[in-house]
């Protein structure tokens, strides 16, 4: 079986390469000198790019020194490299050209059976035709009734046909496309549809009406089928599409080399396999040229450029775009009027009494913002801004994860007051786990920093990475005392092919299942990934993926839908119509709230 990558190297011979003008992004070098010391930096003056004919999406490059690196490259590499990681070469040089995946070596194969949507989209052949993938533009969305006037509590079906570029009803499904329903004068309000893709080229929104008024029904379309086809064939193919520079040092020798998730290092024919310092997850680097530098002399690794993979001119088109919020031209116009139900419902329980099985079974709409509020259709939720600190009264808050959930330690510690204990951060992007404590409430608060896939990372002088991960923490979780522990896994993963993501899920099985039974006061949540349309290279950066690791998510921990909590910040996103990555603090704030909601003291 040729998957479609495969045939592209056939198929890039044979086509022209479009041409392209791109802001390159700078390498943050200050972070790097504060743990790569006593280097003299190499001043290289920027040369006119020789890849400008090259179609790459300018976001899909970080590094910007390094056209040296195409010629002479083995007298620029080992102990001859240029002494700063941003002007360094390594044996491969897989960053200023285009590098097709056997170049890279070979993988050892992937065990996890494929999930259906990857094995659909394996063999999609490349796009060379911009005309041929779907167009929001030309997209339609179909209400499913004859009449526009609905009653609060009804269910509202909506098709969405989507079309090619040339008007064409595709026949095909697997875009990734988003339905969402909002006021349309009045206070705001909103809330999400669930999606399902009859692989016919249309599709099935299901709202529900949760609100009296006039409203709107939007659709987006982020993704096509052949964007989809594309990030999944490169994840199987490449594995892993950035690679981390590493840093190896030894009194004043020096050597970065190239790292990865996985165990194939391009260039390199000896790997460190450093897995057990990251704690048993897969963790690899070349080893070193130099000799005289061992596996044992690895210091620090950071995030450093995404692999230049060959792509279509049709491609290139659709991954240049930076703002995935690509609206779909058509909307519906309806109005809802009181009716069947009240909204909010005076008879329904409390959250804290909810069961957590709800959490995990709700389907979207999983409930609607009301205002700035998100509004529970299971329950209702007393948390407020005055009484939020009150629910974790002698209680120990673990929050584990990337820098969104350092957003929502950040949060908690400015309206609390929470006096830090640990290093003051010198810079908005901290990647050091942090602590902070509430004395009048008993309170403590940490938030507790993922381990590779990260931003970045060193190694302790026990010889393990700074950052331990969450299956570390649950085992030393105390086995009395209340503590609430959320754990979020995601964007640092969808780099990565997606069977790593299952793996580090799978991991969690049995330190949940230990600190369960050890400890009858402690809530554990998982907070789920979250919609957000700005990304500098969506063509190795997919949401698409984050819907494939919901579904991971409940099936992966299915034991633990009685016995813990899902915080379902997907359908919350999707109808805040969350723009960033990082979203703003509203919403973190709802976010909290609704953690808070389940597990308030």
């Amino acid at each position: 079986m040729i998957s479609g990558l495969r045939k592209l190297k056939i198929v890039l011979t044979i086509v022209g390469i479009v041409a392209f003008l791109g802001v390159y992004f700078i390498f943050d070098e200050t972070d790097f000198n504060n743990h790569f010391y006593n280097h003299q930096q190499e001043k290289i003056k920027p040369k006119k790019s020789t890849l400008d004919k090259n179609p790459r999406p300018n976001g899909c490059r970080l590094q910007f020194k390094r056209n040296h690196c195409l010629q002479n490259l083995q007298n620029q590499i080992g102990f001859k490299q240029c002494g700063n990681p941003a002007c360094s070469c390594f044996p491969l040089e897989i960053f200023e050209k285009q590098t097709p995946s056997y170049l890279l070596g070979t993988f050892p194969p992937i065990m996890e059976p494929m999930f259906p949507i990857e094995k659909e989209l394996l063999d999609v052949e490349p796009l060379m035709d911009i005309k041929k993938t779907s167009s929001a533009i030309l997209s339609h969305l179909v209400l499913l009734s004859s009449s526009k006037i609905f009653k609060v509590g009804d269910i509202i079906n909506v098709r969405i046909d989507v079309k090619d570029g040339a008007g064409r009803q595709r026949t095909v499904g697997a875009d990734f496309v988003q339905v969402w329903m909002k006021s349309d004068n009045g206070p705001m309000r909103a809330s999400s549809a669930e999606v399902v893709d009859l692989k016919n080229g249309s599709y099935i929104a299901t709202l529900r009406a949760l609100w009296v008024g006039d409203v709107i029904i939007v659709g987006a379309l982020p993704l096509t089928r052949e964007a989809n086809a594309f990030n999944f064939q490169m994840g199987r193919e490449y594995r892993s599409m950035n690679f981390y520079v590493g840093h190896f040092k030894k009194e004043k020798l020096n050597e970065f080399t190239l790292c990865s998730m996985f165990s194939v290092i391009p260039g390199y024919k000896l790997i460190c396999n450093l897995t057990e310092m990251n704690y048993g997850y897969g963790w690899y680097c070349g080893k070193p040229l130099n000799g005289k530098l061992t596996c044992n002399d690895f210091v620090f690794a950071k995030d450093y450029d995404y692999v230049n993979i060959p792509i279509t001119p049709a491609l290139y088109k659709i991954f240049i775009r930076t703002d995935r919020k690509i609206m779909i031209s058509s909307q519906i116009q309806l109005k809802i009027e009181s009716g069947r139900t009240s909204q909010p419902q005076p008879n329904k329980i409390d959250c804290t009494e909810l069961s957590r099985r709800e959490t995990w079974d709700m389907i979207q709409p999983t409930g609607y913002f009301n205002r700035t509020e998100w509004e529970n259709i299971k329950c209702h939720n007393h948390v407020n801004q005055r009484n939020f600190l009150s629910c974790f009264r002698n209680t120990t808050l673990i929050l584990f994860g990337d820098s969104t959930v350092r957003q929502y330690y950040t949060y908690i510690r400015n309206v609390s007051k929470c006096n830090q204990t640990t290093a003051k951060w010198t810079h908005w992007k901290w990647y050091g786990a942090s602590h902070c404590e509430v004395s009048r409430y008993n309170f403590s608060l940490t938030w507790a920093v993922q381990e590779f896939p990260f931003v970045e990372g060193f190694k302790t002088t026990e010889g393990e990475t700074n950052f331990k991960p969450a299956v570390v923490l649950l085992n030393e979780a105390p086995s009395s005392g209340r503590i609430v522990f959320l754990i979020h896994y995601y964007a640092h993963f969808l780099r990565e092919h997606y069977s790593l993501f299952i793996d580090r899920i799978r991991s969690l099985k049995t330190p949940i299942r230990n600190a369960l039974k050890r400890n009858k006061y402690i809530h554990i949540a998982i907070k789920s990934p979250h919609v957000f349309y700005f990304t500098k290279c969506p063509a190795q950066f997919s949401i698409f993926h984050g819907k494939l690791y919901m579904d991971i998510l409940k099936r992966e921990l299915v034991e633990f839908h009685d016995k813990v909590w899902f915080l379902n910040i997907w359908d919350m996103s999707t109808a805040f119509e969350n723009y960033y990555i990082h979203p703003p603090n509203e919403f973190v704030w709802q976010n909290l709230r609704l953690l808070a909601g389940y597990v308030c003291n």
